[in-house]
């Protein structure tokens, strides 16, 4: 959140000295929000850097949930915030940092955990509104990276009865025909399937680790994950190394 509140002060600097009547400076408005995309960008290439040096490929952040506030319990401060604009640059940013600095990065939660009122962890949250609020709003970021070739996406676990009413949206071909239908064409991968949300509807995780069409590209069940033996490349990586010997992405996203 704190890129974002850095990004929306810049703004309110431009506004703070003119006259009522005076019409904003466009120019600066543009530069204002550059460079804050581009600190986004540059934190989380510092981040990626650091996993790279770990051995990481892959970092599931950056979060593209856009909050509703004091009422989001689940998100909050991981949120960049309240305005989808504002949320789908920088997630973008987010992405293309995170490859710069040698790893691949995941979109999250779709479809959208920081718009409802309880956490996934311990019940399954239930989003009411109609696909065309959802679109303009929570869908939004989602949107936008995938327009701009997202690697990958977290699918997260919410009931969206104008998807699939009664399932959660890990579990819900309705959920990921949305996501490939509007271009995505990267991973999908389900945020943890031991979770309240998925674990209370549909009996143990460890039974709904299937194959499902349309469906996930991976499953994500951390307690079931054993310690891996070797180092993984992923489809976004090249044969060539870093100096630490870690791949970095091949998406066409570092500049």
């Amino acid at each position: 959140m704190a890129y974002g509140a850095a990004r929306l002060g810049a703004l309110d600097g431009q506004h703070s000295d003119e006259a009522p009547e005076e019409a904003p400076d466009e120019a600066a408005e543009e530069a204002a929000v550059a460079g804050h995309d581009a600190l986004a960008a540059r934190g989380h290439q510092a981040m990626g850097e650091d996993l790279a040096e770990l051995g990481f490929t892959l970092d599931f952040a950056p979060n593209a949930d856009v909050t509703l506030g004091v009422e989001d319990v689940a998100i909050g401060s991981r949120s960049f915030g309240a305005d989808p604009e504002l949320v789908a640059d920088l997630a973008l940013a987010g992405l293309r940092g995170l490859a710069e600095g040698g790893v691949a990065g995941s979109a999250k939660h779709f479809p959208g955990h920081g718009g409802v009122t309880e956490d996934s962890h311990h019940t399954l949250p239930v989003q009411p509104a109609e696909q065309s609020d959802l679109e303009d709003h929570d869908w939004a970021p989602f949107q936008h990276v995938i327009d701009a070739g997202a690697p990958m996406i977290m699918m997260g676990h919410l009931d969206v009865p104008v998807l699939e009413a009664g399932v959660p949206s890990s579990l819900s071909p309705a959920a990921y025909e949305w996501l490939r239908e509007r271009g995505h064409d990267g991973v999908i991968v389900t945020d943890a399937l031991n979770m309240a949300a998925v674990v209370d509807q549909a009996g143990p995780a460890e039974r709904r680790c299937r194959p499902w069409r349309p469906g996930p590209t991976c499953c994500s069940c951390p307690r079931m994950c054993a310690p891996p033996t070797r180092r993984s490349s992923t489809p976004w990586s090249r044969g060539d190394s870093r100096p630490t010997g870690s791949p970095r992405p091949r998406n066409g996203w570092s500049r």
